[in-house]
Formats: structure tokens, sequence, C-alpha cells
């Protein structure tokens, strides 16, 4: 098995997308492989802010469900805001971050 595909299947696809950079390099990498396993757990562990949902939508009604779906889960909706793409869309307004 590959080191890229290694590291790749121990993450989440929002992981991966936001931490792409890095994994590329810790795939080419000469880290003994437990330290890289160190590593993608701690990423594997952080929490991820919640996706926008004008985003996710916007995605979502330009028909690329693979992009929407790298996002990470939405928060729930406060308010409807129209996003210009045939209709409202729900999105949040700014919420301090709250860690888990």
């Amino acid at each position: 098995m590959s080191r890229h595909h290694h590291i790749g299947r121990r993450l989440a696809a929002a992981h991966r997308a936001r931490n792409h950079a890095l994994l590329e390099l810790l795939a080419i990498s000469d880290l003994p492989l437990p330290d890289v396993d160190t590593i993608v757990r701690s990423l594997a562990a952080e929490a991820l802010p919640p996706a926008d949902p004008a985003v996710v939508q916007l995605l979502r009604h330009a028909d690329q469900p693979e992009l929407a779906n790298l996002c990470p889960h939405p928060a729930p909706a406060e308010t409807p805001v129209d996003v210009g793409v045939g209709g409202p869309a729900t999105a949040l307004r700014p919420v301090p971050f709250s860690p888990a």
C-alpha cells in the first residue's frame, strides 16, 4: 500500500481537503510510518468548523456534490439568505467559536 493511501484512508474527506499540503509532504517524507500515524491521528482528532450552508447550497445547486461532500457538516441554520441562484439558501450569521 502506498503512503498516500495509508494516510488518506485514515482521514475523513474534510480533513484531507483541509490538510492537503501537509498530507502530501508527509506522504513523500522519510518520516517513519509510526510518526506519520501519530500526526494523522492528531489531525483526525481536530474539530472542523461547520461548513457555511450557503456555500454547500451553491455547490449542490451547481451540481457539484463531490465538492459539497468535502465540506464538513453544516451548522444549524439561523437566517435564510438569498444567494442569487434562484432562491434563498440557508446561511449563518457569525457565531463565536466554541471548542468541542
